[in-house]
């Protein structure tokens, strides 16, 4: 093989001198077939731009370079140095490219690599790259996108949403929230494509979040029993939580809710209820021995109820009298129960409720009652029923009772 022009040589292709012919006549004699290369005329000064000049030269096996001053190189294949040019294939589907390689006689090499620019099936790079010359039958290799590199999908599954949201960005990929109904909120359930399943990078994600529970109005307990409210509270979905307090409503009753009635919250969201244990207990007084009347102010002004019931006596002395009561005297019981007391009755019906029948004053209770009486300046008369009446002196004021009624009762 004949030297190569030397870099920076002004050379000139040119149409065959004599020399050139009698080379070629040489070269036939050693079995070659060398050619006349039709009239061209380029100059150059540097081997790239020989490269180019050559790269019009085509169809010939051999050719002979001359210059002014004779062969300046004798000859060379043009498959190894003027062959077909390689064509721009980057950024064009591959099938193309393939196509465009064949019809210069060059044979393509596909290798797929991942690229998070380029759209998959297009072409990344090629070698040699394009406008450079190679022999017939040679191998070009295209870099084919077989799009972005994949990446698995990571487990976020019952993390809030805002985390996932992180991760899954961080990972490559772009999460897309989808709210679902569920019981806890911003929490998230689920992923499209499931956890672990390895996706192009840049891919998006279903990222399903639980939308959280229902919101519901909060009925109104507030006076109800417990059984009334936690049924209300129960039907509206609702949870509660009863706290007993000591209070003066009656025992049993809702005295207070947190939230407050009408107030809209999550369905499932408790709702706090004080429970009333009823007044505070006092002590029952004695009222045996009592009077009915007397019996019931004394056990009234205590916060109880009364119950007045008869029994038969046959001691006049018992007539109108308590004879027992239920609960006993001096026992602590809660304001507003009931204290039922026996009322002993000679003959005759019961009298009016809340009044009882007088009993005959005790010889000893009617001196004690009467010296009272005196000492604060009233005079003591014996009413109806033996009943000890105190009545205004006669000083000063007209006595309604004459002289002789009040003896008689007295």
């Amino acid at each position: 093989m004949g030297p190569s022009p030397r870099a920076g040589r002004r050379i000139v292709i040119t149409r065959p001198e004599p020399d050139a012919d009698r080379l070629a006549d040489r070269l036939r004699a050693l079995g070659a077939t060398p050619v006349v290369v039709p009239a061209i005329r380029i100059e150059f000064t540097d081997p790239p731009e020989l490269d180019d000049a050559l790269g019009r030269i085509t169809g010939y096996d051999w050719v002979v370079f001359t210059s002014r001053n004779g062969v300046e190189a004798v000859f060379r294949r043009t498959r190894s140095i003027a062959g077909p040019r390689v064509a721009a294939r980057e950024g064009g589907p591959v099938a193309q490219a393939k196509r465009q390689i064949v019809a210069a006689h060059l044979v393509a090499d596909v290798k797929h690599v991942s690229s998070e620019n380029v759209p998959v099936g297009v072409v990344v790079k090629q070698d040699p790259a394009a406008g450079k010359h190679v022999a017939k039958g040679g191998t070009v290799t295209l870099w084919v996108s077989s799009g972005p590199p994949k990446v698995p999908v990571p487990d976020v599954k019952g993390k809030q949403w805002t985390d996932a949201q992180q991760i899954l960005i961080e990972q490559g990929l772009k999460p897309e929230e989808h709210i679902v109904p569920g019981p806890t909120k911003g929490q998230v359930t689920a992923t499209d494509p499931t956890a672990g399943k390895s996706v192009p990078k840049g891919s998006t994600v279903r990222v399903n979040v639980w939308s959280g529970p229902a919101q519901a109005s909060v009925p109104n307990v507030v006076g109800d029993t417990v059984q009334q409210a936690t049924a209300a509270l129960n039907t509206a979905g609702f949870n509660y939580n009863l706290t007993y307090v000591d209070n003066d409503a009656p025992q049993g009753q809702i005295i207070h809710q947190n939230p407050a009635a009408g107030t809209s919250k999550p369905k499932g969201t408790t709702v706090e209820l004080q429970v009333s244990n009823g007044p505070p207990p006092v002590d029952v007084p004695t009222v045996v021995g009592e009077t009915a009347q007397q019996a019931v102010s004394d056990l009234e002004s205590q916060g109880f109820k009364v119950s007045q019931q008869y029994v038969t006596v046959t001691d006049p002395s018992q007539d109108g009298i308590v004879i027992s009561q239920t609960p006993d005297g001096g026992s602590q019981q809660a304001k507003g129960s009931t204290v039922t007391i026996e009322v002993g009755q000679t003959s005759g019906p019961p009298p009016p409720p809340g009044t009882g029948r007088a009993a005959p004053a005790r010889a000893d209770a009617h001196d004690r009652a009467a010296a009272i009486l005196r000492r604060s300046g009233r005079s003591p008369v014996r009413g109806p029923q033996g009943r000890v009446l105190p009545r205004r002196s006669s000083r000063g004021c007209r006595s309604p009772i004459g002289p002789a009624s009040r003896r008689s009762w007295l």
